[in-house]
């Protein structure tokens, strides 16, 4: 993954499903649809989750997004 702009996408979206993710699915934590181009948490954890935990999890995702984005110069306001 050090090297991930030289790795094709079908590369890429193996190793995603097949690192942390396969363990997650596994246990129920994630899904993902049937063409792998959408990833999301399981709909039976949301209740589970308190709002400052939603919150929280929201906020670290558009800062991962953000971060992403910025490294490759691209403005995401």
């Amino acid at each position: 993954m050090a090297r991930v702009d030289e790795l094709p996408e079908t590369d890429i979206r193996q190793l995603i499903l097949t690192m942390p993710f396969k363990k997650f699915a596994q246990r129920g934590f994630l899904q993902y649809d049937r063409d792998a181009s959408r990833l999301r948490f399981a709909s039976v954890l949301w209740p589970k989750l308190s709002l400052a935990d939603r919150e929280r999890l929201r906020g670290s995702a558009v800062e991962a997004v953000a971060r992403y984005f910025s490294r490759l110069g691209i403005a995401t306001d």
